[in-house]
């Protein structure tokens, strides 16, 4: 099932996306690398560096809506 879910609470992570073009289905290597390049960026820890701490507590996603529970902490960044 295509979704989206959480890795260690900082990084979001896509699951089994589908994509299509024009009414046609993409062809899974192109998803998969595409997949892996968005999983990339979608990590919370890069944040850090700004003085930013978030971590995602629950994530619940249908085609109506998106739910998030999460922790954001700010600070001044370490110098």
């Amino acid at each position: 099932e295509t979704g989206l879910g959480t890795i260690g609470g900082r990084k979001l992570q896509l699951l089994n996306p589908r994509l299509e073009l024009n009414g046609t289905p993409v062809p899974e290597l192109f998803v998969n690398l595409l997949t892996e390049g968005v999983n990339r960026r979608l990590d919370l820890q890069v944040l850090e560096a700004s003085g930013i701490t978030a971590r995602l507590l629950q994530v619940e996603v249908n085609p109506e809506q998106m739910e998030m529970a999460a922790f954001v902490r700010l600070a001044p960044p370490s110098r």
